[in-house]
This record gives C-alpha cells, sequence and structure tokens, in this order.
C-alpha cells in the first residue's frame, strides 16, 4: 500500500564525512520534490526557534520527481525442484497456525510458475488445493495452535487434500474431487506464498513479494513425484519430521529450515540441491513439530528446529527504488543532520548523524545517540491499545505520521508490536521509513520529544551552553567499539538507550574502566539483549523471554537469537545488570507527570559538593519539557544487590510520583493489593549517582528519560543544567566558569 504522506529514508542512519548518501522517496502523487541538506539546531518547544534547522550549502542539492512506493514484505521462500512434476505428485508440509487463521487464501507450497501453478493452502481455515481451472477443499477447519501435516495429491485429474493431526486432540480433515489443469508445472517452488514472486538482494536481508503471504509456522515442505497413500501420510504424521532416505528418488525437492550457524537466508535442501532462499526475514531458530521439549537452545537440536514463522506483515528492507544519492560534504563536522525532502505540499526532514572518522580529530565530548532503541520503537503503534489509566492526562494522542503506518504493511511493524497471530515481532530494520524518528516528532504518550526528538534537548543544550561536541550512533559503538571512543574524554548517553548489544556493553564498559568519563542522562538503559542480523542495511534481533517490562512474551523455545545463539531476554538476566556499568538500573515507568529531585545528606560531602557549584534550588528539576519535571517516563534508581558500586554516591533522589508510576515487572513477585504504584512504593524513583574507577575514570548518572528535557528550562540557566554543566566540564577538563547556566 502506498503511503498516504510523503515519507522517506535513508540507506543509514549515520555516516562519515564524505561518504555518499542514498535517500528513499514516497508520495502520496506524482510530484517534484527539493532535496537539501540542513543541520539539526533546536528541539520541540524551544521558544522563537522550535524545530529549527539551518540549511547547510551542499552541491548535490537538487530538485527530483517524486511518486508513490509501495513495499516489500510478507517472509516466504523460494525453491527450485530436482525435476518437474508430472501428472502424480504430492506436496506438503508441516504447520502449525497461531490464536487465529484468516478468512483469505493463505498459500503454504505453491509448484509451477506465473503461467501456471498448483497451491496447496489454507482459505477460511480449510486446507484447500488450487489449480488455474480448479480446486479441492476440505469442509472442516483446522484448529489454531495445534501441528498438522497438511498434503495435498494429484493422481491425473483426481486430487485429495489431507489435514493429519500431529497433536493429540486437534481436528482432522480430507477431501477428494476433480482437479483438472493440475499439470504440467514448471520446477519452481514458494513456500508460505504463491505466484507472482518478485525477489531481491540476497542473504538475511533478501527481499521482495509473493501472493497469498501465510502467517504460520511451517517445517519441512516437500513435493514428491508420488502418490502418497494414507499409510504413508500417517507414518509421516506421527514422525513428526521429513526422512528424505525414505523417499528415494521420489523426492523432488525437500527442504530444512534449521538456521545453521546465524542467519544466512538460506534453506537447506534435502536433495543436495541448491538450498531455498527466505525472503523478507521470518523468523527462524523456532521449534518444529518434533521439539521435545528438553532444551531451548535451538543449536544444541537442530532436527527439532527444522521451522520459520512466516508472516504477512515480515520486513527486512522496504525495497523502494532510489530517488536520490550524493556524497556529503568532505568537511562536514560531526552532528545532527537530514535530509530535508519538500514539495509544495509536503515536507519530509530525515534525520542522520555525521560522525567523526576514526582517524579525525574530536572534541573533548561525544554524544552517543541510541538508534538501536530507536529502531526497536520503530513505527510502533502501541497507542491503538493504551487507556487514560495508563498514560495519565497528558496524552495528545498519536499524530497524523503515527495513525499513517497504522496497518500499512510497506511501513514494518516495531519490536513491540506483534504480527497478526500474536507472535510478537523479533526482528527491526533500517531500511524503511520510520515516522517516529523525526527531530519535531511529539510523542502521543507524553506530549514531549522522545527518541530522536528527546535528545535535541541535549544538543540543543550543549551548544546553547558552550560545550563542544561530537555526535556518533551506538552502531558504531558495535562496530568500532572502545578503540573508536578512546579519543573522547566524556561519553553522553541519549535519554533512552535501551537496546544494546554485547558489543556494544564490552565497548563502553573498557572505555570506562580504561580512564573514560561516562554520563549517563536517561532512563531504562542497558536494558534487553540486542543480537545484530545485518549491519547493511541495520537489522536488529530481540527475543524478550518471560520477564521485564514487556509488550509480549517469547513463545516457548524460541529465547535464543538466532543471530547470536545466545539466550535473549534482559541484560539483567545475563548477569549485565545496568547498576553495575552506570551505578542505577530499571526501577519503574509511568506517564502521570515528573517530580523533581531532591539532594540526599551524602551530596554534601566535599569530594563531590562540586557536583552542585551554583545551584540553589531545592527541589532540584520542579520543571521540564517532558511532564512537567526532570524524573519522569522511565526511571532507573541505584541498588547494591544489582551491582551499584560500593563506593558509588546517590546523590539525589525523586519521589512523590503517583499510581500510575509501576516497579519494574521483573522485580515484583508477588502481585498485593495495596501494594504497587508510585504512591505507595519507595523504590519507584529516580537515583542520581556518581563514582569513580580504579583507572582513572568516573561516571555519572541521573536516572530518567525526562531529564534531559530539564536542561533547556529558562534558556538553560536552572539547576539541572548547572549540575550537568558541572559534571561534564570538569570530566572533560574544561573551565567551569564558561558556561552560560553559571
Amino acid at each position: 500500500m502506498i503511503p498516504s504522506i510523503l515519507t522517506s529514508y535513508t540507506d543509514r542512519l549515520s555516516y562519515f564525512p564524505g561518504e555518499a548518501i542514498h535517500l528513499f522517496v514516497s508520495s502520496p502523487q506524482e510530484d517534484r520534490a527539493r532535496v537539501s541538506l540542513v543541520h539539526l539546531d533546536a528541539a520541540l518547544d524551544s521558544p522563537g526557534k522550535e524545530a529549527q534547522t539551518t540549511e547547510v550549502p551542499w552541491a548535490d542539492a537538487t530538485t527530483v520527481p517524486v511518486g508513490g512506493q509501495d513495499g516489500h514484505f510478507g517472509g516466504f521462500m523460494t525453491g527450485v525442484l530436482a525435476a518437474a512434476p508430472g501428472t502424480r505428485f504430492t506436496v506438503g508440509a508441516f504447520v502449525r497456525f497461531d490464536e487465529r487463521i484468516g478468512p483469505s487464501l493463505q498459500a503454504v507450497v505453491a509448484v509451477g510458475d506465473e503461467q501456471r501453478a498448483v497451491v496447496l493452502g489454507v482459505e477460511d481455515a480449510r486446507l484447500v488445493l488450487r489449480s488455474p481451472d480448479g480446486a479441492v477443499r476440505c469442509t472442516e477447519p483446522l484448529d489454531p495452535n495445534a501441528w498438522y501435516l497438511l498434503v495435498g495429491t494429484v493422481d491425473g485429474d483426481r486430487a485429495e487434500v489431507h489435514a493429519l493431526a500431529v497433536e493429540v486432540g486437534a481436528a482432522t480433515a480430507s477431501a477428494t474431487g476433480s482437479l483438472p489443469g493440475a499439470a504440467p508445472l514448471g520446477t519452481d517452488v514458494v513456500v508460505a506464498g504463491a505466484f507472482p514472486v518478485v525477489t531481491r538482494g540476497s542473504g538475511a536481508t533478501a527481499h521482495g513479494r509473493a501472493a497469498a503471504n501465510l502467517t504460520a509456522t511451517v517445517s519441512w515442505p516437500f513435493v514428491t513425484s508420488t502418490v502418497l497413500d494414507p499409510e504413508q501420510l500417517r507414518a509421516l504424521a506421527q514422525q513428526r519430521a521429513l526422512d528424505a532416505a525414505a523417499f528415494g528418488d521420489g523426492l523432488l525437492g525437500a527442504w530444512d529450515l534449521f538456521p545453521g550457524d546465524g542467519e544466512d537466508g538460506l534453506a537447506r535442501s534435502a536433495t543436495g540441491g541448491e538450498p531455498g532462499r527466505l525472503h523478507n526475514l521470518p523468523t527462524r531458530a523456532v521449534p518444529g513439530p518434533n521439539w521435545q521439549r528438553r532444551t531451548t537452545r535451538f543449536v544444541e537440536a537442530p532436527a527439532e528446529y527444522s521451522a520459520a514463522h512466516f508472516h504477512a506483515t515480515d520486513l527486512v528492507d522496504a525495497g523502494w527504488s532510489e530517488t536520490f544519492s550524493g556524497a556529503l560534504p568532505a568537511d562536514l563536522p560531526s552532528g545532527a543532520y537530514a535530509l530535508r525532502v519538500a514539495t509544495e505540499r509536503e515536507t519530509d526532514v530525515v534525520p542522520f548523524v555525521v560522525a567523526p572518522a576514526p582517524a579525525d580529530a574530536r572534541k573533548p565530548v561525544v554524544v552517543v545517540i541510541p538508534t538501536f532503541t530507536y529502531l526497536s520503537y520503530a513505527n510502533e503503534s502501541l497507542f491503538e491499545g493504551m487507556v487514560p489509566s495508563v498514560t495519565g492526562h497528558f496524552t495528545t494522542g498519536p499524530s497524523e505520521a503515527d495513525l499513517a503506518h497504522v496497518g500499512n504493511r510497506t511501513f514494518g511493524l516495531s519490536q513491540y508490536d506483534t504480527h497478526a497471530d500474536g507472535h510478537g515481532v523479533v526482528f527491526s530494520s533500517a531500511a524503511r521509513p520510520i515516522v517516529n524518528t523525526r527531530h519535531d516528532y511529539r510523542m502521543w504518550l507524553s506530549d514531549s520529544g522522545r527518541g530522536f526528538s528527546a535528545e535535541m534537548y541535549l544538543l540543543e543544550w550543549l551548544a546553547t551552553v558552550g560545550i563542544a561536541f561530537d555526535v556518533i550512533t551506538d552502531f558504531e559503538l558495535h562496530t568500532l567499539g572502545a578503540d573508536y571512543l578512546a579519543g573522547w574524554e566524556v561519553v553522553l548517553s541519549g535519554a533512552h538507550p535501551e537496546y544494546h548489544s554485547s558489543e556494544m556493553l564490552d565497548a563502553l564498559t573498557r572505555y570506562r574502566d580504561t580512564g573514560g568519563h561516562l554520563v549517563y542522562l536517561g532512563g531504562n538503559g542497558f536494558y534487553w539483549v540486542t543480537g545484530v542480523v545485518s549491519e547493511s542495511p541495520l537489522v536488529l534481533e530481540v527475543r524478550r523471554g518471560f520477564a521485564g517490562i514487556t509488550a509480549w512474551k517469547s513463545r516457548p523455545g524460541e529465547t535464543c537469537l538466532v543471530s547470536t545463539g545466545l539466550l535473549g531476554g534482559s541484560w539483567r538476566h545475563r548477569g549485565r545488570e545496568p547498576q553495575r556499568l552506570v551505578g542505577v538500573g530499571m526501577a519503574g515507568q509511568g506517564w502521570g507527570g515528573s517530580q523533581p529531585y531532591w539532594r540526599t545528606e551524602a551530596s554534601y560531602a566535599p569530594e563531590v559538593a562540586w557536583i552542585f557549584e551554583g545551584v540553589e534550588e531545592e527541589p532540584i528539576g520542579a520543571y521540564g519539557r517532558v511532564m512537567g519535571g526532570a524524573a519522569g517516563d522511565e526511571l532507573d534508581r541505584a541498588d547494591p544487590v544489582l551491582g551499584t558500586p560500593a563506593d558509588a554516591v546517590v546523590l539525589a533522589a525523586s519521589r512523590d510520583h503517583d499510581r500510575t508510576y509501576q516497579r519494574d515487572a521483573a522485580e515484583v513477585a508477588f502481585i498485593l493489593d495495596g501494594q504497587h504504584g508510585g504512591d505507595v512504593d519507595p523504590e519507584v524513583h529516580s537515583d542520581v549517582v556518581h563514582f569513580t574507577t580504579p583507572g582513572g575514570g568516573a561516571v555519572f548518572a541521573a536516572g530518567s528519560i525526562a531529564y534531559s528535557g530539564a536542561l533547556l528550562e529558562n534558556g538553560a540557566k536552572n539547576g539541572i543544567s548547572r549540575m550537568t554543566e558541572n559534571v561534564v566540564r570538569r570530566f572533560a577538563g574544561l573551565d567551569t566558569t564558561e558556561g552560560s547556566s553559571a
């Protein structure tokens, strides 16, 4: 479906100066658009300059034609048979539908080509075998949440369909009838889709489109040159897997959907032919019908994980045609920029980061933009299910851009959404339009910036107080590691760095422990185990497991990441609690307003009193652009049990959060009436923490997403601003009397 708004994306989220940038644009009508380069100057609600941009002189700025673009979506597999089927053949697969089976045709296996094909599928929950000239269908519906062996046989003009229940209690079904036009057929096969097919790319990020997309888990799709009789079918169903040797030369094609060592987009052919090719990244590392439930690690039981969960909403690359490409200026300073795409009717401002190349000179301070978190939330539609008791009184409702992506598969889903069958969205790709990653995006939940638009508070504040800084993303952190960070005196986080790979945590830990200075200004940081399926385009994987604050939980046997083979879920349950890195970790969340901080007695000790020099207010931060205070949205607190260093000093803490604030579910053992919520649970609060490391480094952490929203209050002349500036200047070795918040 062509988007109803002007929307765009770039091939990457960050670049080095001088690199090529590629732009993909869709417009609801044929038009012409000017493409220009702009620097992002100001945040939402900045008086006189709200979300201000400044055009950067650029030789490649130009006007280009634009029009509607539809996307590539819906997981499917393509393969080739060893030989074309004759007038007698069998086609089948093990299939499991979850929760519900939609009414439209969903193809399980299609054999032939665009001109003539036989399709084994499910329509209105009933098994059907279709040829160009007819169909044979069962009258009894299939049960959801049960494995079946689904089979269609063709013997001349006669055909049969059989749905054999693999699990006890599920309904079985069969039908017999005439099926003219079922032969001759070609050698092409589509699994979880039907002809016509379009394919692009290769490997894990291969993409394309197929008809009649299937939403179900599939194991061992196959085609034989013989008609399997009822006894053979019953034996196969009882076996719950396909034994290729048992078919001999009669097996024309069969594919093992076990992912092997990481996601490569290929399915091994059981006949020794070329592998099947997966498109749009269906979910693998999921149990098949023969799972024995003795292990949840797919690498330990390959034969039990020969399956893939296909969804009609799978997306790995929107596949749009390129609209524009150019080279960024070679002397472009590091910072937050965008390509401005403007027609006479609409404008889209597509942000990206320019990071210093490894050999470039560095400013003393760097901000790490958490793009992994943006991808996880990309095009989320949580507003469809939220209620006022959760959102509080700050809800403004979704924007036009929010509403434009709902139900449009070309935008893809977020890792907070579920597919139509209730299965959680595991993957998220940067190769698509992402409407809620814009510098002027106003979050429906808090009536403020969130994600990238919240980072603009920090970037504008640094410029306002005169601290020179560079900008990078967590992609550079993941790919280049601690050696890349070594040139900066201070590393500042964004407001919500929730998703981290092990490589990113390793880099930050090494930087901190070898004399670096970490300033964490966010909430719910370093929470979810995140894998990288592909670096170009950037594609992330999350398996949420069964604990923590989460929009969905993993299905049994699906907790290990296909990208790493290791356990997903929260870093807390992998022994890498956020408190071990920055002294604070997730405490709770809520949206009923933000609160200020009160200093602790320990904050007056001479060793840390410098942090509050020039801070004259108490409490600190009873203001801010995120729900009116510095401590709000998602909150982190210190906890020695979870790894806060023994010598860490809690400098300040929030309090008096209302009942919309609830404790992190990972910490709730019993649900007891009257014992939960910010108004009764003292652990639902945010802490400000400082500690030093033996290697000469130091950490300052203010555990709140709302914190950066208070920095610009009163032109950055306020207590939150002064406290933060004191820390950044001291850590960076800068003059502490230069700032505008003094």
